[in-house]
């Protein structure tokens, strides 16, 4: 049986991997507004508040704030590095986080634009955590801010990594700010400079964690790879728990295509926290599937699907329809290469996928397989 859909998976490994690792700037992103807009509109509707862990812990790193808007969720902004968060919340509510059609969408509307948030709640993101929701029905008003109060974090049982180092609340006020410079200097894409800002803030305090992951991180940028490896590693070193430079380490094993080196520390990072990321799964399965241990391989890729309810990681499916393609499962290949394409349809590897989903379904047809 030849590798059909394996080549394209590579093709966009390094993609999966920087979307996993994104992480947020210093500014809160949100939509432009659409042409003729004023955005310093009175109608502006602004939410402020405070990210909290149920059990008092300190959050030193910041956290996504999802609006939820029948069934779709979108990313508002980002808190502080202290929980603290205030952005602009209207305009960014699109015909794609709101479920509506750009002509249901009335711009030019303070009113329609406040009912429009009345079917949202406010909740936060982040890794080995459950998050409480605000209805935003009896919170918004028209033209001001809005305290929305605190949104707390409820810790996952049996998930032992989260994104948080618990190292961060120790780090001393000197550390944290070089840190927090480059955070900055990242976000701007100043890496020069801000693997300098890194590199002081783990010399004044070489057990904080997360700013030895963000050197790693800035030193793959710089395709510094034996750089990065160090870094990360020296991250694990001072917690082992934080789970971000596992999926760093993970991201070079994939580029560089080292299988069982791949699988290992995946298989780490799964041990600490199997329940939030999907992506992790997606690199576990390639490890073993170009390691041809297509049984782990299926298992892991499932997994990875099981958890990805939104469909963050759509390589996934056309991971699985490869590996049930080569164990000759036909039917049961094709159907997860036309889910992929119902969920890319103009991936760049789409056109090969067709391709090839037409050459298994004659499979299926000349000798048909149970699933």
């Amino acid at each position: 049986m030849k590798c059909w859909i394996l080549a394209s998976c590579l093709l966009v490994v390094a993609t999966t991997a920087s979307l996993a690792q994104r992480r947020p700037g210093r500014g809160l992103p949100t939509a432009p507004p659409p042409p003729g807009v004023n955005p310093n509109s009175s109608g502006s509707i602004f939410l402020t508040g405070k990210v909290v862990i149920e059990d008092g812990s300190e959050l030193a790193e910041p956290v996504a704030i999802q609006s939820v808007c029948r069934g779709h969720k979108h990313t508002e902004g980002y808190t502080d590095s202290h929980g603290g968060f205030s952005f602009e919340i209207g305009r960014t509510i699109n015909s794609n986080s709101a479920g509506l059609s750009d002509a249901d969408t009335d711009w030019n509307s303070i009113s329609s634009r406040a009912r429009d948030l009345q079917e949202c709640d406010l909740q936060a993101a982040l890794a080995g955590f459950t998050s409480d929701s605000i209805p935003l029905a009896s919170k918004i008003s028209m033209g001001q801010s809005n305290d929305v109060g605190h949104i707390v974090l409820h810790r996952l049982e049996k998930v032992d990594g989260l994104t948080i180092s618990a190292t961060s609340a120790a780090a001393p006020k000197a550390a944290r700010k070089a840190y927090e410079k480059g955070r900055a200097e990242e976000a701007k894409q100043k890496w020069d400079q801000a693997e300098e800002s890194f590199q002081k803030a783990v010399a004044i305090y070489p057990r904080y964690a997360v700013a030895w992951c963000e050197l790693g991180r800035v030193q793959q940028e710089k395709n510094d790879g034996a750089g990065a490896r160090t870094s990360y590693n020296q991250s694990i070193a001072a917690d082992p728990q934080y789970v971000n430079p596992y999926r760093g380490l993970a991201q070079i094993s994939a580029v560089e295509r080292k299988w069982a080196e791949l699988v290992a520390v995946t298989t780490k990072l799964l041990a600490l926290n199997p329940v939030t990321f999907p992506d992790a799964w997606f690199f576990n399965a390639l490890g073993h599937y170009n390691q041809h241990s297509f049984e782990p391989a299926e298992k892991s890729a499932r997994q990875g699907i099981r958890i990805d309810v939104d469909h963050h990681i759509p390589k996934l499916e056309l991971l699985l329809g490869d590996i049930l393609a080569h164990r000759q499962q036909y039917s049961a290949a094709a159907d997860h290469l036309r889910l992929f394409l119902q969920l890319q349809p103009s991936a760049p590897e789409s056109d090969l996928v067709r391709r090839q989903l037409t050459e298994i379904l004659q499979l299926a047809a000349a000798r048909p397989q149970t699933p």
